[in-house]
């Protein structure tokens, strides 16, 4: 049994419920779009303002550039907020997990492709976000996953060496580029199906 000595979690769709359809169906509504446009539209530039090369306004003008739509401030506003609450709902599970994990002496930290807004909003109103010995977020330092340099950024906050960590995310490619680093990683689908691959490998408190 591999006992890690941190275990790093992905933000989105493991310590928070996925965005719901309906939710976008919302933001779509605010222009005036429709829902596969709009959709297809939110993912495309989604990267740059993770990264923080396009601020809030400058993304979401993009977005509704694209969809052949004015856009007004108090649309953006209204956007952000929506967007915001999208990502806020906690998966309980896995933040009760993070607190059984520190409580037995084993660090955690959070490594998120995640926009200023957001992240902002979590660290106002989000209360339930566990603490974490480190957050590596995509917008403070400038790059996404799965560029190496996110992942070293998260290694060098715990102090830790590659193969010290369990990873957590949702993507498969962000998987594939932390395995390549020498991190210990699991593709994240859910609390159930992920519990027993984790149980298997590794010396942690039972997610159930």
């Amino acid at each position: 049994m591999i006992r890690p000595q941190a275990v790093i979690f992905d933000y989105g769709n493991v310590l928070c419920h996925p965005q719901a359809v309906s939710e976008q169906q919302v933001m779509a509504e605010v222009i005036g779009a429709e829902l596969n446009d709009f959709s297809a539209m939110y993912w495309r530039h989604r990267g740059p303002y993770d990264s923080h090369e396009l601020d809030l306004d400058a993304y979401w003008r993009l977005v509704a550039q694209e969809l052949g739509l004015a856009i007004s401030q108090e649309q953006i506003e209204q956007l952000v907020h929506l967007d915001n609450l999208s990502w806020s709902k906690p998966n309980e599970i896995m933040t009760d997990w993070v607190v059984k994990i520190k409580g037995q002496g084993c660090s955690t930290a959070i490594l998120s492709n995640m926009p200023l807004a957001i992240r902002q909003y979590l660290q106002k109103h989000c209360s339930w976000l566990p603490a974490f010995d480190h957050s590596t977020y995509s917008c403070d330092i400038g790059c996404i996953k799965p560029d190496s340099q996110i992942y070293e950024h998260a290694l060098a906050g715990l102090g830790l060496e590659p193969e010290q960590v369990l990873f957590l995310d949702d993507r498969q490619e962000n998987i594939e580029a932390a395995r390549s680093l020498g991190m210990h990683s699991i593709l994240f689908v859910d609390a159930k199906k992920t519990a027993p691959e984790i149980e298997a490998a590794f010396s942690l408190p039972l997610i159930f």
